[in-house]
């Protein structure tokens, strides 16, 4: 019997860790074959993300993570470039500005008021009609910029709401969070006027920006003057009353 039962131990040993070792890669494999599927829509409000995250695992979430990652990672290399083209413009302008410059100038290089020759304001014309082509592509340019940057931001937002998803499941979002922190600094060339103004204008319009706060300032007045009122109101209730228990 004891054989028997020996024997037949050995005849399901096999079979069964086999089972057991199909089972965990058929887990392994579905994990690493989740597809992100939230990114597909970057205008997605960030409270129906949060709803869409909340069923899926910890493997899933983080799947989603480094969707989002990429698409933020794309969109800052696109941006990046663009500024490098940018400065590559405010160079020209500054090459072609200097020309002018050595148009006035005396032989022995010193600054003047002198009267051009016909040559020289031809050539003074050539550089000014060139250096408003490069400016007018530097406007294109930095509206582009700054629009891309408002987009970096909504990215961040969504991929924080990500990541806080992960730390509610026990996950480890350091890296992650470290990268957006990194890759959505913002910096603006306040010598450059034009740029300054684009830059308020656009946060002014944006739904982020000048438009969300001025709905936040309004509804906090309109808090104050309810209070207000309503202090003034229990106030002269109070002393309705007081009056009348006096007589």
């Amino acid at each position: 019997m004891r054989n028997t039962g020996h024997s037949f131990i050995s005849i399901v040993k096999k079979p069964l860790i086999a089972l057991c070792l199909f089972i965990v890669l058929c887990n392994v494999h579905a994990a690493q074959a989740y597809i992100a599927i939230t990114y597909s829509n970057t205008n997605i409000d960030v409270e129906d993300l949060r709803l869409l995250l909340m069923p899926l695992t910890k493997s899933e979430v983080e799947a989603e993570a480094y969707a989002w990652q990429s698409l933020l990672k794309s969109k800052v290399t696109l941006i990046n470039n663009l500024e490098i083209k940018n400065k590559r413009l405010e160079r020209r302008i500054d090459k072609f500005q200097s020309k002018i410059d050595k148009l006035f100038e005396l032989k022995d290089g010193s600054p003047s008021n002198r009267e051009l020759s016909a040559d020289q304001k031809k050539q003074r014309q050539t550089f000014l009609d060139k250096i408003k082509k490069i400016k007018d592509k530097r406007g294109s340019s930095i509206t582009s910029i700054i629009d891309g940057r408002l987009e970096i931001q909504s990215l961040a937002g969504n991929i924080d709401a990500i990541l806080d998803e992960i730390d509610n499941k026990g996950g480890d979002t350091k890296e992650l969070r470290l990268y957006v922190e990194a890759a959505t600094g913002i910096t603006v060339d306040i010598a450059d006027t034009k740029t300054v103004w684009l830059a308020i204008q656009t946060w002014a319009e944006s739904d982020d920006g000048g438009i969300a706060l001025l709905i936040s300032s309004l509804k906090f007045i309109a808090a104050v003057i309810f209070i207000i009122t309503l202090s003034s109101l229990a106030g002269r209730i109070a002393d309705h009353l007081t009056q009348h228990g006096n007589v």
